[in-house]
């Protein structure tokens, strides 16, 4: 009877699928296998069967490795009534799983909802970042804004002030006129035509 080993990434989905098998005493190796882009893993196996096949034992283990660092994902000795096991390990943001079953078809699950969770989060934290940086964008508008109204309005200042000094020349100047009023006298001595005119001094 084959024990089923399947391994997963749980950021990719590559996977391995191996049946491991207790043909006879002490039989065992070790290979190491390409995961995914993301890790490699080594499987080691030993099996040991007893007398015409009773008390029969497999002890697998597997590491996973990530760049420079290794860890255990399983590492147990099977036995007739212990066939089921499954268990995950984590590498920065990365999740990797596995199962051995004497049962095919059945893939881990234990490492999903942990891999969803970190996923979960970064979907988050992108979505801040993005946000502080809308936030960022609109503030920045803003003051440039700002400033071009500010110099906007400091030119009207200007264009004021400059109209208001034209305004205030123009009434000094007015203010050194002064009215002279001329009669005229027919020869009867009678006020004839009385008339207005602006001399300036």
């Amino acid at each position: 009877m084959p024990l089923h080993l399947i391994i997963e990434c749980c950021k990719c989905k590559g996977y391995i699928s191996k049946d491991i098998w207790s043909i006879k005493r002490d039989h065992g190796y070790n290979e190491t296998k390409r995961l995914c882009s993301h890790f490699s893993v080594n499987i080691d196996h030993i099996s040991s069967i007893g007398f015409f096949g009773l008390g029969w034992s497999n002890r697998i283990t597997v590491t996973v490795t990530r760049y420079s660092q290794t860890k255990p994902l399983i590492n147990k000795t099977f036995r007739k009534n212990d066939t089921e096991y499954e268990h995950y390990v984590r590498f920065d943001k990365i999740v990797v799983h596995a199962r051995v079953s004497d049962s095919s078809g059945y893939w881990p699950t234990c490492g999903r909802d942990e891999q969803e969770t970190i996923e979960y989060n970064e979907r988050r934290e992108q979505q801040e970042r993005e946000e502080k940086k809308r936030k960022y964008e609109r503030d920045l508008k803003l003051q440039i804004a700002k400033m071009i109204e500010k110099g906007s309005n400091k030119e009207e200042k200007i264009e004021n002030k400059e109209k208001n000094k034209k305004k205030e020349k123009k009434k000094t100047k007015n203010k050194k006129r002064h009215h002279v009023k001329y009669i005229n006298l027919n020869f009867d001595q009678i006020y004839d035509t009385v008339y207005e005119k602006i001399i300036a001094k």
